[in-house]
């Protein structure tokens, strides 16, 4: 276990220098299915999306430079014809941790808007994971994740609730966490069930929020899957992983406002 995690940090730091490979699964074209009928919530209306959260809401690895999840989701709701206007402002930063966004929703611009936001999409957490990780290479056993898990979930609630007190009504949509380490160290079992109780932890704070929704992607960035996913960081979604998740993001949205 020690080693498996050593070799995981080893292979973080020399990430950043990995040399730019190129594929042709990294050309493929996908686009988020625009629907015909959309419900009254897409019409003839004006719509805010506020993005809070890491680098996965920043939409780092994003070749195509299209912003990410994010990015997409904008581009599928302006297709729709009968949304009048659309704004979105993304507050998605690289490395943020819980703590990090804590202090971000204390700004006075992201409070404000926020107070006008009608959809709210969020990504937060795997740098909290990552925490551990570098930071015990040689002590690293489940404890450590369970007791930071512990300190996650009080600091998501608070997440929740600073939110909730600029905006009380509109939907949350919370990114969940998936394994990036699946292709590069497919032996790393552990990882997978670390991510799953994050992911489950997580899902149980949202439901104590009614307008609050849980958006799992672990299963995207499975082994089945043999599309490659990853940017050439090994670690953060290319554009054909983004475009997944911002299907399965823009999913919930859509299913969301017609009920």
């Amino acid at each position: 276990m020690k080693k498996i995690f050593a070799v995981i940090i080893c292979f973080l730091l020399a990430s950043c220098s990995l040399p730019e490979h190129t594929s042709a699964l990294l050309t493929k074209k996908t686009e988020i299915e625009i629907k015909r009928n959309p419900p009254a919530f897409f019409i003839a209306r004006n719509i805010n999306i506020v993005a809070l959260g890491d680098s996965l809401t920043e939409g780092v690895g994003d070749g195509t430079q299209q912003g990410g999840y994010v990015g997409r989701i904008e581009k599928s709701l302006q297709n729709e014809e009968r949304v009048k206007k659309l704004e979105v402002d993304n507050f998605g930063v690289k490395g943020y941790k819980t703590t990090d966004l804590l202090d971000k929703l204390k700004e006075r611009k992201v409070r404000s808007k926020l107070e006008k936001a009608d959809i709210i999409v969020l990504s937060i957490g795997g740098n909290d994971v990552m925490k551990i990780v570098r930071g015990n290479i040689l002590s690293l056993d489940f404890k450590l994740f369970q007791k930071e898990q512990k300190t996650y979930e009080k600091r998501l609630a608070r997440i929740i609730g600073e939110i909730r007190k600029k905006n009380k009504t509109a939907p949350i949509y919370f990114v969940g966490l998936y394994n990036p380490f699946k292709y590069t160290i497919p032996e790393l079992t552990e990882l997978d069930i670390v991510v799953d109780e994050w992911n489950k932890a997580t899902d149980g704070i949202l439901k104590e929020d009614e307008k609050a929704k849980f958006v799992p992607i672990a299963d995207i960035f499975s082994l089945e899957n043999e599309e490659q996913l990853l940017y050439k960081d090994a670690f953060h979604p290319n554009e054909i992983g983004y475009t997944l998740i911002a299907e399965r993001v823009y999913k919930a949205i859509y299913e969301n406002s017609r009920e």
